[in-house]
């Protein structure tokens, strides 16, 4: 059974629909982020691809609803809303917490429905079975909490000085961090798919030996590459990661049968 478009559009933001697209690109926010961030991509990449990014509850057009503070559950809803959609294949792409997402989703969708990304980009995260050194973040003060968000210098000072704001945006903040300071390091079979681990080469938060250690995590082909900026190098070097992600996305469909571009 497929997914309902009202299913679709609930949990998916797709900033340009494709009638038959060659791939799906699947992108999961960063901690506190929404599908929206990665809108400005669908015009940069090629018109075979469509991005799909996932819209996770407690922002934005689901601010009323609660947003996960545990990993396991979230996991389980993504697997199954992806291995429900038509068989077009599909790639994942995460940035920092995106990216933890983007892994555990694919060994779910594995283990579960024995589906499979033709290939996973895990961006700005240090590999899964390193040690978390903001675990505990999601239990400070609120204005502990707020330092700790300024120096991943991802958010606007001023949305940071804005009191209302802030109390809409933390919820789903704190339950984001929650939600990777209490994931359990488990050890599993490498993924039998490529994997492509991207770095800043200013981030703090991972750097270039914590982005190379995502290489135990894959039985193929992996690939580590490095981008001018801090944390979020994603939006200040947009253009340069997106035609590398496109660039991905091209040569993991180039080897597929001319049935599978069908969606």
């Amino acid at each position: 059974m497929t997914l309902t478009q009202a299913e679709i559009a609930h949990w998916f933001h797709i900033p340009q629909p494709r009638e038959r697209p060659l791939l799906r690109l699947y992108t999961f926010p960063f901690a506190g982020g929404t599908g929206t961030a990665y809108h400005a991509w669908a015009k940069l990449l090629p018109p075979s691809i469509e991005l799909c990014a996932v819209m996770l509850p407690g922002r934005l057009g689901r601010l009323e609803e609660t947003p996960y503070n545990r990993m396991a559950p979230l996991v389980a809803e993504l697997a199954r809303l992806i291995a429900r959609r038509d068989p077009t294949p599909f790639l994942l792409f995460g940035h920092s917490m995106g990216a933890v997402l983007a892994y555990e989703v694919s060994h779910r969708l594995w283990q579960q429905f024995g589906r499979l990304p033709l290939h996973l980009i895990a961006s700005g995260h240090r590999a899964p079975q390193l040690p978390n050194r903001r675990a505990e973040i999601y239990r400070l003060p609120q204005a502990q909490f707020i330092e700790e968000l300024r120096q991943f210098n991802g958010t606007p000072p001023q949305l940071l000085a804005d009191q209302d704001l802030m109390d809409l945006l933390l919820p789903a903040l704190r339950a984001d961090f929650e939600m990777l300071g209490t994931l359990p390091y488990v050890e599993r079979a490498p993924l039998p798919l490529p994997i492509t681990a991207f770095g800043g080469r200013e981030d703090g938060e991972a750097s270039l030996a914590e982005i190379e250690a995502w290489s135990i995590h894959t039985g193929e082909q992996f690939n580590w590459e490095q981008f001018d900026g801090g944390h979020f190098f994603v939006h200040e070097r947009r253009g340069e990661v997106v035609a590398r992600v496109g660039a991905i996305c091209i040569a993991a469909t180039a080897a597929l049968p001319l049935a599978q571009g069908v969606g």
